[in-house]
């Protein structure tokens, strides 16, 4: 059942993705955004490519504007569609791992390099992604064939769109980090138990990491949400009329960057719903610096000559800017689930 939910978060990941960039061609052209759903639909050298080497999309998402470091990467992954070997990689890369920025050569955080190689710091304008995309390449030993980027504002916009999302607490969530959208004087919390999230309640929710689990516990969350996410947007085009269409097209224009053109879009999306992906084989990776792999290992960076100013930091046991150990498990990871 696990392996089950983490294959169609990933799917739900793509199709929010994706389907962003779907449905602002779909709003200029309904008929053939109908058509590529069908069973007629054309399909493309993408679909092509599927079924004779894998495809790897890297995903970035970003809190976007009105936030502060509202361009930072702070979730970066790398998703591998295999359909030839029925199989689905997920790669994760942690937004502390230090490193070499291609753009000026400088050490840094790699989840500031997106926002240090555009001079425009609105998105979304800052369309360059060249250099975040070349160190996850080095990083991981991947050719990255496709890069995705979305910010949060447009994902809870998204949310009010579809009608909210259900989704399900085992535990009460309180985070005084964060207030209550609805009554600023109060922190945001939610009880344990039902709740049909609007947009701006689920963008609190992805964001807390008010836990003793940290970033799990908001991992978890995003989970939940993709999931029920990914089934609104699935259903999408049985629903959905020409004016919904235009008000999808106008709410994600502003909130994504792509190199994926519109035709490879429809039909990567159309392949990933005509085939039975809750089947394929998942393997999942993080790049971390726990037991058993522990790739990464954490320090302290100085941020002033007398060393009394440090930030947290993760490097690669092998060293800084030395990948190689990483490259190894990756391709381990995916030969021994080819088996």
């Amino acid at each position: 059942m696990m392996r089950i939910k983490r294959i169609l978060l990933i799917i739900g990941i793509l199709i929010l993705s994706l389907g962003a960039s779907f449905l602002l061609w779909g709003a200029r052209h309904p008929k053939e955004f109908l058509l590529a759903f069908s069973s007629n639909g054309p399909i493309n050298s993408l679909v092509n490519k599927l079924t004779a080497s894998p495809i790897n999309i890297l995903v970035l998402g970003i809190a976007g504007q009105g936030s502060r470091g509202g361009l930072l990467t702070d979730t970066i992954m790398v998703v591998q569609l295999n359909p030839a070997q029925q199989k689905i990689a997920l790669i994760s890369i942690p937004r502390d791992l230090y490193v070499k920025n291609p753009f000026n050569n400088q050490p840094i955080k790699i989840n500031s390099i997106y926002a240090s190689e555009n001079t425009i710091k609105s998105f979304p304008q800052a369309t360059s992604f060249q250099n975040i995309t070349s160190k996850v390449e080095d990083i991981t030993g991947l050719p990255i064939n496709y890069t995705i980027i979305f910010d949060l504002e447009g994902f809870g916009q998204l949310v009010d769109l579809v009608g909210g999302v259900t989704i399900w607490l085992d535990e009460n969530v309180y985070d005084p980090t964060l207030v209550n959208p609805y009554n600023p004087t109060q922190p945001f919390y939610l009880a344990k138990g039902w709740h049909n999230l609007d947009g701006a309640l689920a963008i609190k929710l992805v964001r807390s990491r008010y836990a003793s689990s940290g970033d799990f516990f908001r991992i978890k969350h995003q989970q939940q949400i993709m999931l029920s996410l990914k089934d609104k947007l699935l259903n999408l085009p049985q629903t959905m009329n020409l004016s919904t269409i235009a008000s999808l097209w106008r709410t994600l224009q502003n909130h994504f960057v792509t190199d994926l053109n519109i035709n490879e879009a429809i039909n990567l999306v159309r392949f990933i719903k005509n085939n039975n992906i809750a089947n394929y084989r998942l393997v999942t990776m993080v790049l971390d610096n726990k037991p058993p792999n522990q790739l990464l290992i954490s320090t302290s960076i100085p941020l002033s000559s007398d060393n009394q100013q440090t930030m947290y930091a993760l490097l690669p046991k092998l060293g800084f800017e030395k990948y190689d150990e990483i490259h190894k498990f990756i391709q381990n990871q995916i030969l021994l689930n080819n088996e």
